[in-house]
Formats: structure tokens, C-alpha cells, sequence
């Protein structure tokens, strides 16, 4: 089938997937304005040659090696040659474009990647210090309740001690006041007793006194 300006006009390329970049529509275009009127050129270029070849001066003239008009397939593997160019140009372009999305997604995804790590190794040192924090606390606060405890074992000790002790020595002091009291009482009866018996006597022996002695504690 010929290759007609129209077709060149009408030519569309598969735009890129979403997300991947790809040639750029307006440089292609642009192109393909070029292709469409340097092909519609040829085409009626070709047409005049082939009406009746060049006129000088309402003279004849015979058409040259170089100037002889190209046929109609020629024509169409230029504007083919054209066309391909115009798809290897978009190719290249595209093919850049991706290389530059791949080249800024794998810097992106290393960036991305850099950013974690640094982020999780940072949360991991927090957590560390807080651990070691927490735990340094613990010790500190065990420690002081242990030293508070020995030593409030050690005070009870020391009064329990010091309460036996002066138990002891009261418990001493009772004992020795009720062996003054007993004594004391058996010197009260016995004196009494002769006080009683001087009486029965008419009063004929003298009268002797108590003798009293002052209690351990005195």
C-alpha cells in the first residue's frame, strides 16, 4: 500500500505504560510535520516531472542524470526511509527516557533504602539507650531498697538488743527489790514480835530498835 502524507499525519505511537516516562510527544511530532511536508514535496515534485519534464524559456530541455524525476517508488522509500527515522528517533527517546526513570527509580529506591536503615538503626539505638537507661535505673532503685532494708535490720537489731538489755537489768532490779521487801518484812515481823512479847513482860526488858536497811537501789 503507498505511503501517503495522510498516513504520516495519521501515525500514532503506543504511549508509555503509567509510571514509565517516554519520548517526547512534542519533538515527535514536530518531526513528523517535517516527514508529512518533505514527503507531500517529493510527491508533487515527482508529479511535475512526470507531467512534461523542466521548461527554460518555453524551450524543451532534456532532464539530466541528476535531475531525473524519481518514480513513485522511490518516492515512497524516501518518505519510508523518513518515517523509519521519525520511529527510531522515538525509539531512542524512548529508549533514554526509560534508561533516565530506571537510572532515577533505582537512585530513588537507594535513597529509600538508606533513609530505612538509618531510620531503624536510630530507633534501635533509642531503644538501646532506653533499655540501658531503664535497666541502670532498676539496679540503682534495688540497691537503695536492699541498703534500706539491711539498714533498718540492722536499727531493729540494735533496739532489740538495747530493749533485752535494759529487760535484764530491770528484770535485776525487781528481783533485788523484792528480796530487800521479803527481808525487810521479816525483819518488820520479828521486831514486832518483841515489841509484843516486851509488852506480855510488864516492859521489864528494854525495847530495841528495828534495825532497817536501805534497798539496793537506794
Amino acid at each position: 500500500m503507498p505511503l501517503t502524507p495522510a498516513d504520516v499525519h495519521n501515525v500514532a505511537f503506543k504511549k508509555p505504560s503509567i509510571g514509565k516516562r517516554g519520548y517526547d510527544e512534542d519533538e515527535v511530532d514536530a518531526f513528523l510535520d517535517v516527514v508529512e511536508a518533505e514527503l507531500a514535496r517529493l510527491i508533487e515534485e515527482n508529479a511535475e516531472l512526470k507531467a512534461g519534464g523542466a521548461t527554460t524559456g518555453g524551450q524543451t530541455v532534456p532532464l539530466t542524470k541528476a535531475e531525473t524525476p524519481l518514480s513513485t517508488g522511490e518516492a515512497h522509500t524516501a518518505a519510508a526511509r523518513l518515517l523509519g527515522l521519525a520511529q527510531e528517533t522515538a525509539d531512542r527517546l524512548t529508549s533514554e527516557a526509560r534508561a533516565e526513570a530506571d537510572k532515577v527509580t533505582g537512585e530513588a529506591t537507594a535513597e529509600a533504602e538508606k533513609t530505612v536503615a538509618d531510620a531503624k538503626s536510630q530507633a534501635e539505638a533509642l531503644l538501646s539507650d532506653a533499655t540501658a537507661r531503664a535497666e541502670a535505673t532498676e539496679r540503682d532503685s534495688r540497691t537503695k531498697a536492699e541498703n534500706l532494708d539491711r539498714e533498718a535490720k540492722t536499727r531493729y537489731d540494735e533496739t532489740l538488743g538495747r530493749l533485752d538489755t535494759e529487760k535484764v537489768g530491770l528484770e535485776k532490779k525487781i528481783e533485788d527489790l523484792r528480796g530487800y521487801e521479803k527481808e525487810y518484812r521479816g525483819r518488820l515481823k520479828s521486831w514486832i514480835s518483841d515489841q509484843l512479847a516486851q509488852l506480855d513482860d510488864g516492859g521489864s526488858r528494854e525495847q530495841q530498835p528495828i534495825a532497817v536497811t536501805t534497798s539496793p537501789g537506794d
